[in-house]
């Protein structure tokens, strides 16, 4: 059914009081279909003070005028659904100023992000020409491209190019919970007494976890190849004949990832958990910088990487956060009495902001 058929204002006024509903989205948006009987003009008298309309509103006053991306070229007017599926639309979420959804075209497929903004809102405008003139002067790969523009009673419509991904605070949180995950992990593989050895970004799978609705990321420490026991007899809860194969292992792993002492006393009785640590210092400062924090140009030769993680400070961003600079100069801590153990990072990372 063609949304040019509007909804009584009396089917949305409810919706309109408040940001949500319980009623699932698309049963929501396909109820209201069934019962449109009638066009309504009744897009500007849905606005309430400090609120926005739900995704059912918006549909009660989609007759659109499309604007072309360029200035000079403008269309016939026509309706949005016309363009777009909107009966199959999901929100991807709500800002300051408007709401967002996905939305599919229906003529080739594709899937846009569709920001609705009220008109009272000089931002909708603002937006669009900032966007126009970005295409003009010839766009750029790393800037979203506006691909429609539609407006009617008091609405903007900007459709957009759809990016499968996450803001970059989303994706900063996500480091955080990255690093809480192996943190969690290792706090369990050093409560029985076994040190891993060989932490490093070949060794850490990340994926996102299915079993859950939101499809949150997921850590999976892999490769125990160098996985060591030093006291095998203090592990109650590992089998003891296993764990005594691996006291005797002799280490290996990779050296740009050990801490000083263990590249200063290589042997299997010197095995901290606090040699661990400093690896997932290592791996929390090239997840921030993109670089080894004693290698920051990727230029050195091994040696000369193992001589500055033995004598050389290490170098923090002045711009990162008071709490994640503790952090990470606590993990590259020289010491290793100094250093943060597994729950210490636990603790500090949950009582982050971000």
């Amino acid at each position: 059914m063609s949304l040019t058929a509007r909804l009584p204002l009396k089917a949305v006024t409810g919706l309109v009081r408040k940001r949500s509903t319980s009623r699932p989205l698309l049963e929501t948006i396909k109820h209201a279909g069934q019962e449109r009987s009638a066009r309504t003009d009744a897009g500007a008298s849905l606005l309430v003070a400090g609120g926005f309309v739900s995704v059912v509103a918006i549909a009660a006053s989609l007759s659109d005028t499309f604007v072309s991306h360029s200035d000079a070229l403008l269309s016939k007017p026509k309706y949005f659904d016309d363009e777009y599926d909107l009966v199959n639309a999901r929100s991807l979420g709500q800002g300051a100023f408007g709401m967002v959804m996905q939305c599919v075209n229906k003529s080739d497929h594709s899937t846009a992000a569709v920001k609705v903004v009220a008109d009272g809102f000089d931002e909708a405008e603002r937006e669009k020409n900032a966007l126009m003139c970005v295409e003009h002067a010839g766009g750029h790969p790393n800037i979203i491209q506006l691909t429609n523009y539609f407006t009617h009673d008091g609405f903007h419509y900007m459709v957009l190019e759809y990016v499968r991904g996450v803001t970059l605070f989303d994706f900063v949180a996500e480091h955080k919970q990255l690093t809480s995950q192996v943190a969690s992990a290792l706090a369990f593989l050093h409560a029985h007494g076994m040190v891993h050895c060989d932490l490093k970004p070949d060794n850490i799978m990340v994926t996102r976890d299915q079993s859950t609705s939101s499809s949150s990321i997921a850590v999976k420490i892999i490769d125990f190849g160098s996985a060591t026991i030093p006291h095998p007899r203090e592990s109650s809860r590992m089998p003891l004949k296993r764990a005594l194969t691996l006291s005797s292992a002799p280490l290996s792993g990779t050296k740009t990832y050990w801490s000083p002492e263990m590249l200063q006393g290589p042997k299997v009785d010197h095995v901290r958990p606090s040699m661990d640590m400093w690896s997932v210092g290592c791996l929390l400062y090239i997840m921030l910088t993109g670089r080894h924090p004693f290698d920051p140009r990727g230029s050195l030769s091994e040696e000369m990487v193992l001589h500055n993680v033995v004598h050389a400070a290490v170098d923090l961003p002045s711009n990162w956060p008071p709490q994640l600079t503790a952090i990470v100069a606590q993990l590259l801590d020289k010491d290793p009495s100094t250093r943060l153990t597994a729950p210490d990072l636990v603790a500090a990372l949950q009582a982050m902001p971000c």
